[in-house]
């Protein structure tokens, strides 16, 4: 295993257990640890560089979340999504992120040109078949349209979900035709906050993460969904 869990070793600001378990949390919301892969406290331990004590305690925080789940025979796997688990998110993050674009909207006076900018390099990665850059890009996006709602409990509210967000971007951009359609929806929503259309921009916010969860559900709903 690599990615986040990788990292813990090079930096340690936060007391070691929870550094652990954000590691491991990220790991299994990015899908860097698999649906059903079984969590071995010596394996993580030994990579993390830490003792299997944080180790431990980090998967149980991460029991309660309902993130992993324990084996009748003893251990613990990673929990595979549920459609109740997308309706949930996608139906939280309809309300926030509607809500965001509509303040921000209200708020500037006119779309920053960094989000044309950003667009424009999300379609470069499109081009290249980049699906790393793609989602990368699509969150700097959303990021710009964040502050600009000049809301930090709103910001700190969605920041809470970012890495659920990350998980569930990595399957809809291998859905085919979701990225292009993610293009055009993104300069669709820029193009009305340009003309100050707040509600206007809130719909379709909205409508482009519910349309996103059909996608989904229709995915699990033919097998096709590893989650």
């Amino acid at each position: 295993m690599s990615g986040t869990l990788g990292r813990l070793k090079k930096k340690k600001v936060k007391p070691l257990g929870q550094e652990v378990y954000e590691a491991l949390r990220s790991s299994i919301l990015r899908g860097e640890l698999q649906p059903d892969q079984r969590l071995i406290e010596e394996q993580l331990a030994a990579e993390m560089g830490a003792s299997r004590t944080p180790v431990r305690e980090a998967i149980q925080k991460l029991e309660a979340e309902e993130l992993v789940t324990r084996q009748p025979k003893g251990g613990f796997v990673v929990r595979r999504m549920t459609k109740k688990d997308i309706e949930e998110v996608f139906g939280i993050r309809a309300v926030l992120e509607g809500y965001a674009a509509f303040l921000a909207t209200k708020n500037l006076n006119k779309p920053s040109e960094k989000m044309e900018e950003i667009l424009d390099k999300y379609d470069e990665a499109l081009e290249r078949g980049d699906r790393d850059a793609m989602i990368k890009t699509a969150g700097q996006f959303h990021y710009k349209l964040y502050r600009a709602t000049k809301s930090t409990l709103l910001l700190r509210l969605i920041h809470q979900l970012r890495d659920y967000f990350h998980r569930y971007n990595l399957i809809l951009l291998g859905v085919p035709g979701m990225a292009e359609d993610t293009s055009l929806e993104h300069r669709k929503m820029l193009e009305a906050m340009k003309g100050g259309k707040a509600e206007e921009v809130e719909r379709m916010v909205k409508a482009h993460i519910l349309k996103n969860q059909e996608v989904l559900l229709n995915e699990m709903k033919a097998g096709r969904l590893n989650g």
